[in-house]
């Protein structure tokens, strides 16, 4: 079964140390940022991150699936919350 991705009630993107992020707003008014763009920012592997995330009790809910209007179209991306970021 396919996971429904969350529909954001408002994305922008963001520079931090120069490094483009884009920001997003959910609907249950939690804020989340693209985790690619946030794990090339710390020169992280994602993929490995995602491993980590999924293995770590306190941080397995710490990631949600967002549909993103990009240029190209309506992306599926993994979306951090905000308030996993310092963990």
């Amino acid at each position: 079964m396919e996971e429904k991705a969350l529909i954001p009630i408002a994305q922008t993107d963001i520079t931090i140390a120069g490094f483009p992020i884009t920001a997003v707003l959910l609907p249950d008014d939690q804020t989340g940022e693209v985790f690619d763009m946030f794990c090339k920012a710390l020169d992280l592997q994602t993929h490995y991150q995602i491993h980590r995330i999924h293995n770590d009790p306190v941080l397995f809910d710490s990631l949600a699936l967002v549909a993103l209007e990009t240029p190209g179209g309506t992306q599926r991306i993994n979306v951090i919350y905000t308030w996993a970021l310092p963990l």
